[in-house]
């Protein structure tokens, strides 16, 4: 099972939980992304800084495009989304 955790509101609201969810989903052989609206370089900073247990390529930063688009079209397919906004998962942000 593919699934795409967000970052900003989601993440950031508990790091500790969501770093245990991505330890036991990986061990359970689940893969984990983040995908973010943020944009890769200085914002991808934090992101990469804070969560545990993932490289840097099971993080996708779409640039504040709509997420399920942007993953498709990087060839990814999720089976589970986990966002504070479902609405950004397709919808671009404004």
């Amino acid at each position: 099972m593919r699934i795409a955790l967000d970052f900003d509101g989601t993440f950031t609201l508990d790091p500790v939980f969501w770093n245990s969810f991505i330890r036991t989903a990986l061990l359970a052989a689940h893969d984990v992304i983040i995908v973010t609206m943020r944009h890769n370089g200085e914002e991808a900073v934090k992101p990469l800084a804070q969560v545990q247990h993932l490289p840097a390529s099971k993080f996708i930063f779409t640039g504040r495009q709509a997420k399920k688009p942007f993953v498709e079209a990087c060839g990814v397919t999720i089976d589970i989304w986990i966002d504070d906004n479902p609405h950004f998962v397709m919808e671009n942000a404004s």
